[in-house]
Formats: C-alpha cells, structure tokens, sequence
C-alpha cells in the first residue's frame, strides 16, 4: 500500500518576546524539506524521516528538538520577517 497522505504544514508564531517558534510536520518523510527566511536569507531544514531534522544554517536556525525550534528575537529582530515554507 502507498502512502498519499500529504505531510502536515509547518507552522511559525511569534511570542510576546519577539522569538518565532516553528513547528515542523510530525510526518514528513526522509529528505522533506521546510524552508525558512529569516529576512532575505535561506535556510532549509530537511526531515530524516524519523521525526528528526536537520538545519543547513544553525547559526540562524538551530537543529530541532522535537519537530520545533524556536528563532531568538536576537537573530530575527522585530521588522525581520520570518516564513516558512513546505
């Protein structure tokens, strides 16, 4: 049987402090990917396919724990835009 559900959307929310937490998809498959912009620059998390992922750029994004991560409001000050993509 093939699976063809879609895996869930990742989703970003401010805090009152200004740090932006993103919650990855719990059941995305191996080498999934979730973009983030931080401002103008890039950075891609990939999924190992075992609820593990991977940041391309720790120093904007750090490594997920838990399918989460949360961006400091030092790295994304207010005005930075912060959006996530699937």
């Amino acid at each position: 049987m093939i699976d063809t559900t879609a895996p869930d959307a990742a989703t970003a929310v401010n805090d009152q402090n200004g740090n932006v937490t993103i919650t990855l998809p719990h059941n995305a498959p191996q080498d999934d990917y979730v973009e983030v912009m931080v401002g103008n620059k890039k950075v891609t998390l990939t999924s190992d396919g075992n609820n593990g992922w991977t940041s391309s750029d720790t120093t904007l994004v750090p490594t997920p724990r838990d399918n989460e991560v949360t961006i400091s409001y030092t790295v994304a000050p207010s005005g930075t835009g912060v959006s996530v993509q699937l």
